[in-house]
């Protein structure tokens, strides 16, 4: 169920969980709004880059204590990326191969100096969770792939206004194209050929 605000998600304590189990690479999905008129509702976008405008601190980093920089160029796997390009392309499902995501920290969303700023900035989407999860899985050295579906335009591109019941009806229309896509794209990866992340 969508129980927990974005800015409530103990992102640290899920990747680390994940890690202590020995995954080793991660298909995530975001529910995002579009900063450009051209990515429309109902799309699947296959995130390339980000953009992260959060605030949290606690929740960015394994490395509160320690100087570690972590190289996180490309911030999404490369590997994983293609399995999910391949996996749609084979279903005949088309999707948005790049996009850069913006991330804010929510739970409200974006003003429209904000979606204009974002835009200027490069970003095609926004959402609330996506940098803190794609950050920390690098750190603890993870292949990362984010696939968004996109929801609704960033407040002030068009005049109707976000509503959470709208979105909500989006992501369920959308979920059986995007499960069917993560199947394949998991059934094509092979994990003992990846290399090492971080």
């Amino acid at each position: 169920g969508h129980k927990i605000p974005p800015h409530g998600i103990t992102h640290k304590a899920n990747i680390a969980a994940l890690a202590k189990l020995g995954v080793k690479a991660i298909f995530a999905t975001t529910a995002v709004g579009s900063l450009d008129t051209s990515i429309h509702p109902g799309e699947i976008v296959l995130l390339d880059d980000l953009i992260d405008l959060t605030r949290n601190q606690a929740e960015r980093t394994f490395f509160t204590n320690d100087v570690v920089h972590t190289d996180v160029t490309p911030p999404y796997s490369q590997a994983l990326r293609k399995a999910f390009v391949d996996a749609a392309s084979a279903l005949g499902s088309p999707i948005c191969d790049r996009g850069t995501y913006v991330c804010t920290d929510g739970p409200r969303f974006e003003t429209p100096a904000e979606i204009r700023m974002m835009a200027r900035l490069g970003g095609d989407v926004v959402g609330m969770t996506g940098a803190n999860e794609a950050m920390l899985a690098i750190e603890a050295g993870m292949h990362y792939c984010g696939a968004s579906v996109v929801t609704n335009y960033g407040a002030g591109l068009t005049a109707a206004a976000i509503a959470h019941e709208s979105v909500h009806d989006i992501v369920v229309g959308v979920a059986p194209k995007l499960q069917a896509i993560l199947v394949d794209a998991v059934d094509g990866l092979k994990l003992a050929t990846l290399p090492t992340r971080g």
